[in-house]
């Protein structure tokens, strides 16, 4: 089922009430933050004891501090743009959430080649973290609102 859309001049979306940088947004603002000092933290991390462990090997290891970093810099242009309400916000983050997912899945399956179940746990927590983050980037009122112009007609 597609949703239909109606756009708005910037003029008539700034007099509706869910325009702007609050509510919802500000949480999942807050998440992203945590999640990038998070895995900036996994990636910068010498002691790297616990992803040796997780991800099998010190060699494993490394590579994951890689992507993590990635990962956590992929967050810098969401927390950039979504205060300034720059129409681009809302299509940089999705293009990032789905290129970071893309780059784990790719690393944890081809690269680590992790045994089935550890590699299961780790791709379906990216999922479920990319699912959530793309599914409010797309269905969110205030974000198509703020960031698109747009509400469904």
């Amino acid at each position: 089922m597609s949703a239909q859309w109606r756009s708005l001049d910037l003029v008539e979306a700034q007099g509706r009430p869910l325009f702007g940088f609050g509510g919802s947004l500000l949480v999942v603002y807050g998440f992203a933050a945590f999640l990038l000092a998070w895995q900036l933290f996994g990636g910068l991390n010498p002691n790297g004891e616990g992803l040796a462990k997780m991800y099998g090997s010190a060699d494993n290891a490394a590579i994951m501090r890689v992507v993590l970093v990635i990962k956590a810099l992929s967050w810098l242009p969401f927390l950039v743009l979504a205060p300034l309400k720059h129409p681009l916000t809302q299509k940089v983050a999705l293009a990032c959430i789905g290129a970071t997912f893309v780059l784990d899945a790719v690393v944890v399956n081809v690269v680590l080649s992790l045994p089935a179940a550890k590699a299961m746990g780790v791709n379906g927590f990216n999922l479920i973290v990319a699912l959530a983050f793309g599914w409010y980037f797309l269905r969110s009122k205030r974000v198509n609102l703020t960031f698109s112009l747009r509400e469904r007609a």
